[in-house]
């Protein structure tokens, strides 16, 4: 008797991982229903960190420049 093809493949959850790991997500995991659907599960994202302001006090060195 000849066998089946895969449902899922490796490849394919590598994948998936992948993707949510570059999204942000830091603990995703990949659960695999019966009928070879793959659901993602993850917790919020990371935050992104905080966007660094300049001080307006400090001197900007192209102001002498110009």
């Amino acid at each position: 008797m000849p066998k089946r093809p895969a449902l899922v493949r490796q490849a394919d959850v590598t994948r998936l991982l992948k993707a949510a790991r570059a999204a942000g997500y830091p603990n995703p995991r990949v659960e695999i229903e019966p009928g070879g659907t793959l659901v993602l599960v993850a917790e919020n994202p990371a935050p992104l960190p905080a966007p660094v302001i300049p001080d307006d006090e400090a001197p900007n060195p192209w102001d002498e420049a110009v």
